[in-house]
């Protein structure tokens, strides 16, 4: 008996979806076991919070940018707990380091003006 099966090879595991929308496996002996694909919501929520932790690890590197960006990521919730406190500190500090580097490149940029 032949069975025809769409989908993708992984190893020795096919994996189809069938007319109800699961996912099955076809092992290499034949057996099929039927699983419920994840929602879309808890995919794209695992997604947001990965790029939460990432953001949040730049941003304790010393990152402005990244701090920005976290604090606004905290502020409305996105990939994390909403911390108002938490945003407002990051965003403050980001601010002091953004002005420390604006400093630095003035002051490059009048040395060179001084050179020529």
């Amino acid at each position: 008996v032949t069975r025809s099966i769409t989908g993708t090879r992984l190893g020795s595991t096919w994996q189809a979806r069938n007319i109800h929308g699961m996912s099955e496996k076809v092992q290499g002996g034949g057996a099929r076991t039927t699983e419920r694909r994840r929602p879309l919501r808890d995919v794209i929520a695992q997604c947001t919070r990965a790029w939460y932790v990432e953001t949040q690890q730049e941003a304790d590197a010393g990152d402005p940018e990244m701090m920005m960006l976290a604090a606004q990521m905290l502020a409305t919730g996105y990939g994390c707990e909403v911390n108002q406190e938490k945003a407002s500190q990051l965003m403050a500090r980001a601010g002091v380091l953004l002005k420390e580097i604006e400093g630095e490149e003035a002051q490059q940029q009048m040395d060179t003006d001084k050179k020529t």
